[in-house]
């Protein structure tokens, strides 16, 4: 492991012009092409905002070849300054340990050439997602083959979907769908509400045509506290029957009424019996377990509260994708990918975001990063200033809705209109 935190790496007695900054996260570093024989590399830990700061770095004088310069350099940037770990990594120094110690079994590789260490491979894999840093920038850095470090980040991104997704993103049983429900009738005063749908379209640049794009679409249900329960990533198809929804295990289970959820109960203060659901907006179809908002313009005040009440859980997941796209930049990557590695990326970026909300790395999850309010007022998220938006996928299918789906729509219409003060 090398180069965590905000690093820059040198070469001495080399010019200027041969420097190259990484924009993302202040790496400096040079091209080998200009640099005549072995010469002498060193790391620097502090805040570089102009190129002469180099000369101030301090010098670790380790040989390259040495497995151990990974872990050195690495060690002496995470006892002096965490917050430019964070910067690079999206986590603290204690949860990108035990991260480590979850994934060090999967990470190991074996070869009869000398493998690319595991601490190695996930700085690499954690730096490029959570910067979007160029691969040859890393190559340079790490000493590795280009080809190699695009094989290292495929790999460990697998890696980090298989080691976390079942620990950190189980489906929910039925007693922890209720606990699911509490919180959110808790949060925004809906009840029965076992998550939002939400879905986006991340664009991709075409690995065949640069000057084309490729959507890949991210389906999620969250949770009250921003946490993902399902997710189902595919490329963009002709839509079909029930749309996206239609496309993944989970939403197929929804539309067939065949999901493990708690039994019909009653509404709060009331006698009505309602069945659980999710919240979705117009993308997804209205059924018995799925409530989305009333159509139109000039609606009922039933209807208006009705979809103002929709419209508190939504903003739950629209937040919980603004987190996820400011924390992880290569959602937002230029680069030309084919979209089985987009999927590979955007699984890795979401188990990693359900990794670092579960364990409650106060860094990665901050009240001022999302909507809030203080008083009365309403405070716009940070993730909103930074433009971290992920384009919400529209569907153009149409929906055939049962009668009684429609029927349950307006008794719980019905419902807040006659019991929220």
């Amino acid at each position: 492991m090398i180069l965590l935190g905000r690093p820059y790496l040198g070469v001495s007695n080399i010019s200027d012009d041969n420097r190259i900054f990484c924009q993302n996260w202040q790496l400096v570093y040079v091209n080998n092409d200009h640099c005549p024989g072995k010469l002498k590399l060193y790391i620097g830990c502090g805040i570089m905002t102009e190129e002469n700061n180099i000369n101030k770095a301090h010098e670790i004088r380790i040989s390259p070849e040495d497995e151990k310069y990974y872990t050195a350099c690495a060690q002496y940037i995470m006892e002096r300054n965490e917050e430019h770990f964070f910067a690079v990594t999206r986590m603290t120094v204690d949860n990108y340990n035990l991260l480590f110690s979850i994934l060090e079994d999967k990470l190991e590789r074996f070869s009869n050439r000398r493998p690319i260490g595991s601490e190695t491979r996930l700085a690499v894999t954690v730096i490029f997602l959570a910067n979007d840093c160029n691969v040859q920038v890393l190559a340079l850095v790490y000493n590795i083959g280009i080809s190699t470090v695009r094989k290292v980040i495929s790999e460990t991104c697998d890696d980090i979907w298989n080691g976390l997704h079942p620990v950190f993103m189980l489906p929910p049983n039925k007693r922890e769908f209720k606990i699911i429900a509490k919180e959110f009738y808790a949060n925004t005063s809906l009840p029965n509400c076992l998550g939002v749908l939400g879905a986006k379209d991340i664009r991709i640049a075409s690995s065949h045509n640069s000057k084309t794009t490729i959507s890949v679409i991210l389906l999620i249900i969250c949770d009250a506290n921003y946490v993902f329960t399902h997710v189902h990533v595919c490329a963009l198809s002709n839509d079909i029957e029930g749309g996206i929804l239609a496309q993944s295990e989970f939403g197929q289970k929804i539309l067939d009424d065949s999901l493990d959820i708690p039994c019909n109960e009653k509404l709060p203060g009331s006698r009505t019996i309602f069945p659980y659901y999710f919240v979705a907006d117009r993308t997804f179809p209205l059924r018995e377990n799925v409530m989305r908002p009333f159509p139109g313009n000039n609606l009922t005040q039933g209807k208006e509260i009705f979809n103002s009440m929709l419209s508190n859980a939504q903003e739950i997941i629209e937040n919980a994708f603004g987190i996820l796209s400011n924390r992880w930049k290569i959602l937002h990557t230029k680069a030309n990918i084919s979209p089985e590695m987009a999927e590979k990326y955007i699984l890795a970026t979401v188990a990693l975001h359900n990794f670092l909300m579960i364990k409650n790395d106060n860094n990665y999850f901050t009240s001022e990063l999302v909507d809030h309010r203080i008083g009365d007022r309403k405070i716009l998220g940070k993730w909103r200033e930074e433009h971290s938006f992920l384009p919400t996928y529209t569907s153009t299918s149409t929906f055939r809705s049962s009668s009684e789906a429609f029927s349950l729509r307006e008794e719980l219409k019905e419902y807040f209109l006659n019991n929220l003060n």
